[in-house]
């Protein structure tokens, strides 16, 4: 049986190109029955193949469509061929020879099948309806039938099932945007619906309902999960952190032909349980310090999500920043000298950028503000001042006394007033002592202040050439620590007196 399927094969390649082949003359011929000769289902004929000019055959093959197959040796060769019941129209002989050599040869002729039977109904080769699984799309698929020729068979009166010839059929159908055939009965399906094809030969005809189903299940386009895209107001700096609270808008979108969305969801680092909206957006403030994952995701109708997650990163405190004071104030908040203000800052979160230099400060004046800044990544900024005190120049002291020269023949001891003043501009004066020096030694009373009345012994030593003298001293301080002392002298002269 293969091998007749093989030279059956054989034969129709060989006919289909035989118009491109040219034989060497001598050949053969089918002298019997002659081409176009009508037969009936049934009926005997012979078949008979003969050599021209001389051929000679070494062996050939003669196929009838695809009810007959014999093998010749020689030639001439016959061979009492009965026509089949269920052949209708037309039947193709094909021969051929092979001669010595590479010679060959090929013949072949038509016979017309004539019915005596008359038909009685159609039957197609497949089953009342034609049902063919599309996807969502409304596109055949994989596998399935699409664009397949519609055999139609007769049934004819003597009850023999015949393929009948496309040439006498017609197709017709009833909505050509379901599915459409052509004159040759290849038919293509394009979307989904009902509709018929109708089959017909003179006299009978035969509908075949066609049914085009969706999917059953979820369409695959639903199954894909949607997009979610994310917004962040205000954006972050160019080291990537933010400094504010946060505006966050999420966005969610099916893809097309999918469900539709159900809701937008968030969650926040450390937070066991999402929050959510129904539709397709939702707008979140966001307040985390610190470097964070955010979470978001959106669902479909069909349930499908999506799974994101941003790092985010927060820093709204401003560095802490610290200003020192070199050297440090006396006890009444005053210097009296140049000061460096330097600043120091920590930052617990995104970490310190910046600190401003330190600062030298020699001006002299009162509540001095130095104010210095620290920047931390996030462009928080954070400041530190102080207050300083400066007084650098000494008070101002002046005294006198009355009198200065101290005569008294008897040495009594002599009223001698102290006056003068004492000033400071700046951080005033915390303190004026006095001082009263005797060169003998013996009479260094004590004065209080300004104003006061102190006794001097006006007597000296007869050597003592140049006088007795005391000296009156002031010493002021300010409250910045500057001191200034001044003196006055007292004179108890050499008596110039004759004697």
């Amino acid at each position: 049986m293969k091998r007749r399927i093989l030279l059956i094969i054989i034969f129709a390649i060989l006919f289909a190109i035989k118009l491109s082949i040219v034989f060497a003359e001598p050949g053969i011929e089918i002298t019997e029955p002659a081409d176009g000769s009508v037969v009936h289902p049934g009926e005997d004929f012979v078949l008979r193949i003969e050599p021209v000019d001389g051929f000679v055959a070494t062996q050939g093959d003669v196929a009838i469509s695809k009810f007959f197959y014999e093998r010749f040796t020689s030639l001439p060769a016959s061979f009492t061929v009965t026509a089949p019941q269920e052949v209708s129209g037309k039947l193709y002989i094909s021969v051929i020879a092979d001669a010595t050599g590479d010679t060959g040869a090929v013949a072949e002729a038509n016979l017309i099948v004539e019915q005596t039977a008359t038909l009685q109904s159609l039957e197609i080769d497949q089953s009342d309806d034609i049902s063919v699984d599309l996807d969502w799309n409304g596109n055949i698929e994989e596998g399935e039938d699409s664009g397949n020729i519609v055999i139609v068979y007769g049934i004819y009166s003597d009850g023999i099932k015949r393929k009948i010839p496309k040439e006498e059929i017609t197709f017709t159908s009833s909505n050509p945007s379901v599915i459409s055939i052509d004159n040759e009965g290849n038919y293509q399906v394009h979307k989904f619906g009902e509709a018929s094809i109708t089959v017909s030969n003179p006299g009978v005809s035969k509908i075949i309902l066609v049914v085009f189903k969706e999917p059953t299940g979820i369409r695959p386009s639903e199954a894909i999960p949607p997009t979610t895209t994310i917004d962040i107001q205000p954006p972050t700096n160019s080291a990537g952190w933010h400094n504010q609270d946060l505006t966050i808008t999420l966005t969610a979108q099916d893809n097309e032909g999918g469900a539709g969305m159900q809701e937008v969801d968030w969650r926040f680092a450390g937070k066991a349980k999402a929050d959510y909206v129904n539709g397709n957006s939702a707008t979140v403030t966001y307040d985390v310090e610190g470097v964070k994952i955010f979470s978001y995701w959106s669902r479909d109708k069909e349930g499908n999500e999506d799974d994101n997650k941003v790092e985010i990163s927060l820093d709204k405190t401003p560095p802490v920043t610290t200003a020192t004071v070199m050297p440090e104030p006396n006890q009444a908040d005053w210097h009296n000298s140049d000061v460096t203000v330097s600043f120091t800052a920590t930052d617990s979160l995104s970490g310190v950028k910046s600190v401003t230099s330190p600062v030298t400060v020699s001006t002299e004046g009162a509540k001095q503000s130095i104010a210095g800044e620290a920047i931390d990544i996030a462009d928080n900024k954070g400041s530190a001042s102080v207050i300083l005190n400066i007084d650098k120049a000494a008070p101002l002291v002046t005294i006198t006394t009355n009198p200065s020269i101290l005569w008294s023949p008897d040495n009594k001891m002599v009223d001698v007033a102290i006056n003068g003043d004492v000033t400071d501009n700046l951080s005033g004066i915390e303190s004026l002592t006095f001082k009263v020096t005797d060169e003998y030694g013996k009479v260094q009373p004590t004065l209080t202040g300004f104003g006061s009345t102190i006794k001097l012994e006006a007597s000296r030593d007869g050597s003592d050439k140049d006088g007795r003298i005391y000296t009156i001293s002031a010493t002021a301080k300010d409250k910045a620590g500057n001191e200034f002392t001044t003196s006055v002298a007292v004179t108890v002269p050499h008596d110039q007196r004759k004697k």
